[in-house]
């Protein structure tokens, strides 16, 4: 809720995104994005937000590949991420779930993963 309300008054965010981008999960998900050159975005709203979702580089992976197939060409915001994940991201056995699902290479961005 907090992100959500810093991206809507624009509360300035600036001092906190050098760590943010140098955050190892980050790079990972900007790497993926930047080599693969896929059609998405997030802005540092949204990355923050990224960083309580995931706690590890398979995560970032699953959480990337679920924005592309609900966002693809967007740039993700926190509202975004909120109606993506209204619950909360996945649960242990939910991330193990969806990740064998990926595997079977049936969605559009498995070959991310």
């Amino acid at each position: 809720m907090t992100m959500i309300f810093a991206e809507t008054d624009s509360q300035d965010i600036s001092k906190i995104t050098k760590e943010i981008n140098d955050s190892y999960l980050i790079q990972i998900l900007k790497k993926k994005i930047e080599v693969l050159e896929l059609p998405i975005k997030f802005n540092d709203y949204a990355l923050v937000s990224v960083l309580v979702f995931c706690d590890r580089p398979g995560a970032i992976v699953l959480l990337l590949i679920d924005c592309l197939q609900e966002y693809e060409n967007e740039e993700i915001t926190v509202v975004k991420l909120v109606e993506l994940y209204p619950f909360g991201f996945y649960s242990e056995q939910a991330m193990i779930d969806r990740i064998n699902e990926i595997k079977t290479g049936k969605s559009k961005w498995s070959e991310i993963y």
